[in-house]
């Protein structure tokens, strides 16, 4: 077959896939043997673009919603992914005479490979697991929300402000107490001082009852005397019973002022517990008043920390409703495929004994195998090409291409190529010299023609000088002889 037949008989879209795999069409055209890993090389690149332009577009749209700005977001990151992929096969070159070793461009490739995957594939994952994410989307919200809610400054300082509130309502409610014992105290003693009041000259002794038995007892038969007949008995008998009586009534007076000094004293003790018990009281009203107006103060600002704190979550939750869903839902799915759980476990132990143990295990693994296999199959397609041109033997066309570097690269060091870049230097210099030259005597030509044409306007000016005299002088001298 000969090499234009060859030509021909190639379509144009194969001719297109050997473009997008970066192959010299030319020459690959007379290499029928590397026709379809060229081809396969291509349409994995061309895929790969195909599926960055529904990655750009999708995201496109999710942001702007936009017709022309999401066909022009998604042209322009197909073409950048294809220009990546492109380069990733163009720059790795093998020589077809030895056995080399690509681990360091295949790492390479593979680290640029696993950035393009990740991103390519989330339009696909979004697709896929979008009914999981649906469901999950008021969880993650109120995760979300819950979680800004401890992080947030402001709901740090509202929840630190309330325990603050706690503890001055605990306090306060102990101040109210203390204060409630002191009034009870207070109204303890002064009844108990009402009753030693109350018990002033009324002695309770056995020897004021005695004595005032006696003094009645008497009383009594004094009054007896006093209603029989005047007798000397009556006489001598009065005298004695009144001495007797007034000794007794003595005895009691006596006795009774000893009881209402106890009393008394009783009563100034109880007037100073009450007088103490009272600065208590007031000093207790006074801290309430105090704590009172501290946890009104802390309220406050717990109120307005709130406030703040609600408000913030308030646009969180705006955002959700107005925000992008593009990042939304892949923050969903993040969220809803990494959530853990805690599992007891059992173990029997060495001494026969059976412990329980918790571990953190994955809630959706099945999700997140498949989410996983979706990103890696992204990273095989975008990595195959560099893999089927390292693996693949070198064919026609790598030694085509090889053998024409090297030919290249012997004229490049050949003393021909040296010669002809020296006769290149040279004769650009002695091109210079030739213009320098000229310019010179171009130069010396304009001075030449300046000066004498300088030098002619000056004879020009004298001329016309010297005329000018000679008509002024001939007619002075015609005036003077017309005069004569």
């Amino acid at each position: 077959m000969s090499n234009s037949k060859t030509t021909r008989e190639v379509s144009f879209f194969t001719r297109f896939l050997w473009f997008v795999a970066g192959a010299d069409i030319e020459m690959l055209s007379l290499c029928p043997l590397d026709y379809k890993k060229y081809e396969a090389i291509g349409m994995t690149i061309l895929m790969t673009s195909l599926v960055g332009f529904a990655a750009g577009s999708s995201a496109a749209w999710y942001f702007t919603e936009d017709a022309l700005w999401t066909l022009v977001f998604g042209l322009f990151w197909s073409l950048l992914i294809f220009s990546i992929d492109r380069s990733l096969v163009v720059t790795l070159k093998k020589d077809p005479y030895k056995k080399s070793y690509y681990v360091l461009p295949l790492v390479f490739r593979g680290f640029l490979a696993i950035l393009v995957a990740g991103i390519m594939s989330i339009p696909l994952e979004l697709l896929v697991f979008n009914g999981f994410i649906q469901n999950d989307i008021e969880n993650y919200k109120s995760d979300l929300l819950k979680q800004q809610h401890q992080d947030s400054f402001d709901a740090q300082q509202a929840a630190e402000y309330d325990s603050k509130s706690k503890s001055l309502d605990q306090l306060l409610k102990s101040e109210s107490n203390k204060k409630d014992d002191i009034i009870t105290a207070i109204n303890d003693k002064r009844s108990e001082r009402q009753r030693e009041v109350n018990m002033l000259n009324h002695p309770n002794t056995t020897t004021y009852n005695n004595a005032q038995a006696s003094a009645n007892g008497l009383q009594r038969q004094l009054n007896e005397l006093y209603s029989l007949p005047n007798s000397d008995y009556r006489r001598n008998r009065i005298p004695g019973l009144r001495s007797q009586i007034s000794h007794q009534r003595s005895v009691m007076a006596s006795e009774r002022n000893a009881w209402n000094s106890k009393v008394n004293a009783r009563i100034s003790e109880l007037d100073n517990e009450i007088a103490q018990l009272s600065d208590a009281l007031r000093v207790a009203k006074e801290n309430i008043a105090r704590t009172d107006k501290e946890k009104q103060r802390v309220d406050s600002t717990s109120v307005s920390y709130q406030a703040r704190a609600e408000e913030s979550l308030n646009k969180t939750d705006e955002r959700f409703k107005n925000g992008n869903n593009f990042t939304l839902y892949y923050a969903v799915l993040a969220h809803a495929i990494y959530k853990t759980h805690k599992v007891t476990h059992e173990r029997m132990g060495t001494d026969g004994k059976t412990y329980t143990y918790e571990t953190e295990e994955f809630v959706n693994k099945d999700f997140m195998f498949l989410l996983w296999f979706i990103r890696a199959m992204f990273f095989v397609i975008e990595l195959l090409p560099s893999i089927v041109k390292v693996v693949s033997k070198a064919g026609q066309y790598e030694l085509r291409v090889y053998h024409q570097e090297e030919e290249l690269k012997k004229y490049l060091h050949s003393q021909e190529y040296q010669d002809y870049c020296y006769k290149m230097l040279h004769g650009d210099n002695q091109l210079e010299m030739d213009l320098q030259a000229q310019r010179h005597d171009a130069e010396k030509k304009v001075q030449h023609d300046i000066i004498q044409a300088i030098m002619n306007a000056e004879e020009s000016v004298a001329k016309d000088s010297i005329d000018n005299w000679e008509r002024l002088e001939k007619g002075k001298m015609l005036v003077r002889n017309s005069v004569l």
